[in-house]
């Protein structure tokens, strides 16, 4: 019905201006000039909040954006969040509790909220209660990414050992997935931690890191990404300076 049509359009045009408003300002002109659309991220921002705010059938992927934009593609792009901004995420984030209690993907938001204010422990603590979410058992590729952003936040507070750990088991679950790409680069994350904080038995558990960078070595795949061939580099070096 009419509903679902103006649902969908502020949906649709927010987040094509909120796209347009991300290009350089060279392309943003040709944008503008190609689609006869005017870029202007306030006022994309402001149909996803509108959207939302009218609980079409829509409502829910308007306020993921909302607060992703928020929380997480400004902190890429180096943009400081306002308090007033980080408050407005709160107020979504409560709506979308009362609405959708059980959301993985609002649960990611809500501890990329509470890193957004430094508040680590409360991050964790968010994502401590997604990994445990029984659908995880079939997204194991999505529980992955849960660890390493773990794994993240740990490195932030400089908690090395449990950060080495989150990176591992990231590593071990794409592993058994059968996933090769990043797995590297998880491992190497891994082995990096154990080695900086050296406690007991951190020596053994860079090289078991290690080790598993030599089986991806050996693997018959050449496109891997970025990160992975850092993390070879990496290992050569290693081999390079211990043997």
């Amino acid at each position: 019905g009419r509903e679902v049509v103006r649902s969908s359009a502020l949906l649709g045009l927010g987040a094509f201006a909120l796209i347009l408003s991300l290009l350089p300002d060279s392309l943003t002109r040709a944008a503008s000039w190609t689609t006869g659309f005017e870029v202007d991220r306030a006022a994309g921002l402001e149909m996803l909040r509108t959207c939302q705010e009218e609980g079409g059938v829509y409502a829910p992927i308007a306020a993921l954006g909302w607060i992703s934009f928020t929380v997480d593609t400004k902190a890429f792009l180096g943009e400081e969040q306002t308090e007033a901004e980080l408050a407005e995420c709160e107020v979504l984030l409560t709506w979308a509790k009362a609405s959708f209690p059980d959301s993985l993907f609002f649960g990611i938001l809500e501890a990329d909220l509470h890193a957004s204010r430094r508040k680590l422990p409360e991050a964790l603590s968010v994502l401590d209660r997604a990994m445990v979410m029984p659908c995880l058992d079939e997204l194991r590729a999505l529980k992955a990414v849960l660890s390493y952003k773990k794994a993240i936040y740990h490195l932030a507070a400089l908690d090395w050992i449990e950060a080495a750990k989150a990176f591992e088991l990231s590593q071990s679950i794409y592993k058994a997935s059968g996933r090769r790409s990043l797995g590297p680069s998880m491992a190497i994350y891994a082995a990096l931690c154990f080695c900086i904080d050296g406690g007991d038995g951190c020596e053994e558990a860079a090289k078991r890191m290690m080790d598993e960078i030599v089986v991806y070595k050996a693997m018959d795949k050449s496109n891997w990404p970025r990160p992975d061939r850092i993390a070879f580099l990496a290992h050569t070096e290693y081999e390079s300076d211990y043997g």
